[in-house]
C-alpha cells in the first residue's frame, strides 16, 4: 500500500479520526459511503498512522470485512497479519530487555504505550507500538545505555546520533538486533523550556503501578497521569504530528476506570497544559467521543481544532515542512536572508551531521554526513515549493503552537 499524505482524502481522514475518536461505535454508513479511492487512501493512512488494526476492527464489528475493493483486500491482510506477529515480537524481547536491565539493578518507568497496549486495550495488537520509551534518572540512563550497547543484542540505531544528557530529554536510540525494537531512556519527558515539566516529571515517577508481561513486572505510570503525559507529548511536543493513535489511546484510558475529570483539569491548569488538555478533549468530542461530560462545551476556536485534525493525519515528514515554511517566513527578505541561508549551509548543527555520519559530533568525521544532511535539507525545501498549501497549514500550525504554549 503507497504511503499517504498531506493529500490524502478529506473523508477518508476524517473517517479514521472518527474510529479512533471512538473506537466502540458504528461506523457501518460511513465505511460503505467510501469511493475504491476512498478505501486506498483509509488503508494506506492506516498503515503510515500504526492504525490500520482499529480500522480492520471497525470493518469487523460493522460485518463489512467483504467491503473494500477486492485488488485491496490480500494487501491489507497481510499487513494485518504482519502487525499481529510484530506484537508478539515485540512483547518478548520487552519483556526481555526489562529483564536484562532488572538483573543489573534498573528498575524504569515504561512510559506511554506499553501500559496502553497491554493493560488497557482489548487487544494489543490494536496498538503497535513504535519503540520503548523508559523513564530513568539523569545518573542510571547513561549507565544502562552502555551496559545495553555492550550486550551482543543491542546496538545504536542507525541514524540515532552521538550525545548525552545535557542536548535533550532522552538518549540516543538503542536497538535489538534481530526484532528491530527500538528502546529510548529518559531521564526528562520535554527538553523544549516547558514550566510544566519538573511537576509531571515527579508524578511520573511517584504515581506508578506494576504491570505483568511474559512473567516481567514493569512499572508503569497511572492512567491520570498517562494521560497528561499523552497530552503533553502529542501537543507541546509533536504538535499533533505523532498521529491520531492519541485519540484512541485516551478512549481506553478514559474506559479502563472512573477518572476524577475536574482533578485532572485542576493539575492540567498548574502544569500550564489547560489549552491543551481541552483541545485535545474538545476535539474528541467534535469527532464522536462522549467523554468527558465538560469536553463538548469547552469554547475552542475552530481554527486550532482545524490545525490539529490536519496534523494527526498529516505526519511527521509534513510537519518538518510546514516547520521550514514558518521558519522562511519569520527571516528577514533580501541580502540578509541569503546570508543566513549560507551560514547554515556552512555551519549545519554537529548533532545533526553526527546523525547522518554515525561519528561523534565532536569530531572530525562528522562532516561525513554533510552530504546526506545537505539532501535531507534539499528535498525539503523542494517538497516545500511543490506544496500551494504550505504557507496557509503553516501559518495555522504556528497559531495552534503560540496558543498551546500560553498554558
Amino acid at each position: 500500500m503507497a504511503e499517504a499524505g498531506a493529500s490524502v482524502d478529506k473523508a477518508a481522514g476524517d473517517l479514521l479520526l472518527e474510529i479512533c475518536a471512538a473506537p466502540d461505535h458504528d461506523h457501518a454508513a460511513t465505511l460503505k459511503a467510501l469511493a475504491p479511492g476512498q478505501w486506498h487512501d483509509l488503508l494506506a493512512l492506516g498503515q503510515l498512522t500504526r492504525t490500520l488494526p482499529l480500522v480492520a476492527r471497525a470493518m469487523h464489528r460493522a460485518q463489512l470485512s467483504d467491503t473494500m475493493p477486492p485488488a485491496l483486500a490480500e494487501p491489507w491482510r497481510e499487513e494485518l497479519r504482519l502487525q499481529a506477529m510484530r506484537t508478539l515480537v515485540q512483547a518478548q524481547e520487552i519483556a526481555r530487555t526489562l529483564g536484562l536491565l532488572a538483573a543489573e539493578g534498573f528498575c524504569p518507568i515504561a512510559l506511554k504505550g506499553l501500559a496502553l497496549a497491554f493493560r488497557y486495550y482489548p487487544d494489543p495488537s490494536l496498538r503497535p507500538l513504535r519503540d520503548l520509551d523508559l523513564l530513568m534518572t539523569v545518573d542510571e540512563a547513561p549507565a544502562a545505555q552502555q551496559f545495553l550497547l555492550c550486550h551482543p543484542q543491542y546496538r545504536r540505531r542507525r541514524g540515532a546520533g552521538h550525545y548525552g544528557v545535557d542536548h535533550s530529554h532522552q538518549l540516543p536510540e538503542i536497538e535489538h538486533v534481530e526484532s528491530g525494537l527500538v528502546i529510548e531512556l529518559h531521564h526528562r519527558i520535554n527538553a523544549r523550556g516547558w514550566p510544566g515539566e519538573a511537576a509531571l516529571l515527579a508524578m511520573l515517577r511517584d504515581d506508578c503501578q506494576p504491570v505483568t508481561l511474559l512473567g516481567q513486572q514493569i512499572m508503569v505510570p497511572s492512567p491520570e497521569v498517562n494521560l497528561l503525559h499523552l497530552v503533553e507529548h502529542a501537543t507541546l511536543h509533536h504538535l499533533f504530528c505523532n498521529g491520531p493513535l492519541l485519540l484512541a489511546d485516551l478512549y481506553y484510558l478514559a474506559a479502563s476506570r472512573p477518572i476524577d475529570w475536574s482533578r485532572l483539569h485542576t493539575l492540567a491548569g498548574t502544569m500550564h497544559l489547560r489549552n491543551a488538555l481541552n483541545l485535545v478533549l474538545a476535539l474528541a468530542a467534535d469527532l464522536g467521543a462522549h467523554w468527558p461530560p465538560y469536553a463538548a462545551s469547552t469554547e475552542i476556536a475552530p481554527e486550532h481544532l482545524a490545525a490539529a485534525r490536519r496534523a494527526l493525519v498529516g505526519g511527521d515528514e509534513r510537519a518538518r515542512v510546514l516547520a521550514l515554511r514558518n521558519r522562511l517566513d519569520q527571516r528577514a527578505g533580501g541580502k540578509a536572508r541569503l546570508h543566513d541561508a549560507a551560514l547554515r549551509l556552512l555551519r549545519p548543527d554537529p548533532v545533526e551531521l553526527a546523525r547522518h555520519s554515525g561519528h561523534a559530533p565532536d569530531t572530525a568525521l562528522r562532516w561525513l554526513g554533510y552530504p546526506g544532511w545537505l539532501k535531507e535539507k534539499g528535498r525539503r525545501f523542494w517538497q516545500l515549493t511543490r506544496d500551494a498549501g504550505a504557507q496557509k497549514a503553516g501559518a495555522a500550525q504556528a497559531g495552534l503552537a503560540s496558543w498551546l504554549h500560553q498554558g
